[in-house]
């Protein structure tokens, strides 16, 4: 049997590369943007701006990262299946639902199908003594929010926060690349072209 993993343990010192899943990385996001009367929106967006800790996955090519052909760097946040539902489950009571097990355990389904176009499901890693690997939980991947960060920042924090790092290894992450396009080359028209009479 061909065995494919899903994931490989970094050192410190391996080069960011596309797949590598980084924990607490620095973020900038935003909070909602007040605009006050006279004020610039550069200024308004200024003040909005908030600096956020994050566990990411870098979404940014590897050949393009290993080349130096980007300035920015693109990550996405993942949770572990376990810290997605409570934020779930807190999303579903605002909403007036239940959110049975039954419930999410259909959710987490449609998710490993492709079938909610904003999230991606990552396998999960049992430990492995004899390989010196930790567990690895199922992990979810969400493309609504979406971080970019220059690369030469990424490179010097990762120099003065050495930590182990693990990676998303190839057909999967190009597995999520394609669901990552997906969820941008969804196209609807207003109007279809009519079909062809034979």
């Amino acid at each position: 049997m061909i065995n494919y993993p899903w994931y490989e343990d970094l050192k410190p010192d391996e080069p960011l590369s596309q797949g590598d899943i980084i924990k607490a990385c620095p973020t900038l996001t935003y909070s909602a943007v007040n605009f006050t009367e006279g004020q610039s929106a550069v200024k308004a967006l200024e003040a909005a701006v908030v600096a956020k800790e994050a566990d990411c996955i870098v979404m940014t090519q590897a050949c393009d990262l290993e080349h130096n052909h980007v300035r920015e760097v693109i990550l996405c946040p993942v949770y572990s299946v376990d810290s997605f539902r409570k934020l779930w489950d807190e999303d579903q009571k605002e909403k007036g639902q239940n959110p049975t097990l039954r419930y999410w355990n259909r959710k987490l389904n449609e998710i490993r199908e492709g079938k909610i176009w904003n999230l991606n499901l990552l396998n999960h890693r049992p430990e492995d003594q004899e390989k010196n690997q930790n567990t690895i939980p199922y992990q979810i991947v969400d493309f609504h929010e979406i971080f970019s960060l220059p690369k030469s920042f990424m490179v010097e924090w990762m120099k003065q926060n050495p930590q182990p790092r693990m990676r998303l290894l190839p057909p999967y992450r190009e597995h999520l690349s394609q669901a990552f396009a997906r969820y941008f080359m969804r196209v609807g028209l207003p109007e279809d072209i009519p079909s062809f009479s034979s």
